[in-house]
């Protein structure tokens, strides 16, 4: 069994080059058995882009009016037998990346071990959930080199390693609602159909939305980043001026009143939520700019800046990945456009839930070992060329560069609408 240190989230503002500098040498005293035999054999996929064109679809959240009771199957989950975490026996003596993603691998097997049975839920499947569960947390940036004290940083983006994750389809979508935009056949040009079935004809009728075109997600997500507050007239019109730009105003009260208690941007609007083909799920999210680390060494005494997002639902298995590397992308774009460096993600859950169905996929993953890092993320454009090219509504998903990535091949979860 691997030795390793024992992982607390750091609360005080240590400098980042420090805290790695000393997970360096903790590194060097760990001993671990299996460098004795050797890691474990794993087939791995690598990339440093994915087209996405075949990706899973996210957002499964859909609070439809007319609810029909499914009948869920009652057989307990532990009847499939018991899940492995093998990530627990991984090669990593110290790695940030694998303590970091255990979080949510445990997160995972808590729910379908201790969850309570849902049957009345949509889909036609019942679910397993748990209320509240703790946060994970999550670190963006990292030393380029632990062991060295002087080491400049590296921005880190939270993808699963445990299965691979289409990194071309999550940041066009977090692109697209940089934008504000809520056409889905936006989306659907590039190939990416994360929107597809949620904005179908038939599933916004049975929301209740006979008013929007197809491929019209109402005023949400994005809608609400940009133009809280403003009346919605379909994903045609144009809403410059209209409404408040959350994500300018964000920008402003960092810069200007950076120890304010005010960085916070909400997604759910209780006048809106009803003309919504899918509510929001993460939320709130809130920012906190931690003062510039004073010392003698040679670096860039940046401020570093953190974020708490407030999810209400998440899909575990489908939604919550996604959803993770989105408020990741979140923070640092609002970073680059603030001179500081992201620092660190946590993450609350009201509903976490997974799919009786997507359980036998849950456990495969469960049992793969952790082996690989998070992968590196780099904001392409320099802020000035951003603002300069029309701000955050000049944000492409090209803006975003993907470094070596490294995961164990891709699982299927069937999307619930």
């Amino acid at each position: 069994m691997t030795s390793c240190v024992s992982y607390s989230p750091p609360t005080d503002p240590i400098h980042p080059v420090l805290a790695a500098f000393a997970a360096g040498l903790l590194a060097g005293l760990s001993f671990s058995a299996s460098s004795l035999s050797g890691p474990p054999t794993l087939a791995t996929a690598s990339c440093s882009e994915s087209d996405g064109s075949s990706s899973p679809q996210v957002h499964s959240e859909s609070n439809t009016r007319a609810s029909t009771p499914s009948t869920a199957p009652s057989t307990p989950a532990s009847s499939l037998g018991p899940p492995s975490i093998a990530s627990d026996y991984g090669s990593l003596p110290y790695s940030t990346s694998a303590l970091e993603e255990r979080q949510y691998l445990k997160l995972a097997h808590s729910v379908i071990e201790h969850g309570e049975l849902r049957s009345q839920v949509k889909g036609g499947t019942g679910a397993r959930a748990i209320f509240a569960p703790d946060p994970l947390r999550f670190s963006l940036s990292r030393p380029v080199d632990p062991t060295n004290l002087f080491s400049p940083l590296e921005n880190v983006i939270p993808l699963l390693t445990t299965k691979r994750m289409p990194f071309g389809v999550i940041r066009e979508e977090f692109a697209w609602m940089v934008r504000g935009e809520t056409d889905a056949k936006v989306l659907e040009v590039k190939g990416v159909k994360v929107w597809t079935e949620n904005s179908s004809r038939d599933y916004l009728d049975s929301r209740g939305l006979e008013h929007l075109e197809e491929g019209d997600i109402g005023p949400a997500y994005g809608f609400q980043w940009r133009h809280a507050g403003a009346e919605y007239r379909g994903c045609e019109a144009d809403y410059k001026g209209e409404g408040v730009d959350q994500l300018a105003r964000i920008i402003r009260s960092l810069l200007e009143t950076p120890q304010k208690r005010k960085h916070v941007l909400v997604a759910w609007s209780s006048a809106d939520v009803d003309d919504m083909a899918v509510p929001p799920c993460p939320i709130l999210h809130q920012f906190y700019l931690h003062e510039p680390v004073r010392s003698l060494l040679p670096v860039d005494p940046k401020p570093r800046l953190s974020c708490v997002v407030y999810q209400r639902s998440a899909d575990v298995c489908l939604g919550l990945p996604f959803d993770i590397v989105n408020a990741a992308l979140l923070t640092h774009l609002i970073a680059h456009m603030t001179g500081s460096v992201a620092d660190q993600l946590t993450y609350f859950i009201g509903d976490a839930h997974v799919y009786l169905d997507h359980e036998p996929a849950l456990r495969e993953q469960l049992a793969r070992p952790l082996v690989h890092d998070f992968p590196t993320v780099t904001i392409v454009r320099s802020r000035e060329e951003i603002e300069r090219e029309g701000g955050f509504d000049s944000i492409v998903g090209e803006d975003f560069k993907l470094g070596e990535y490294e995961a164990a091949p891709k699982l299927s979860f069937k999307l619930h609408p």
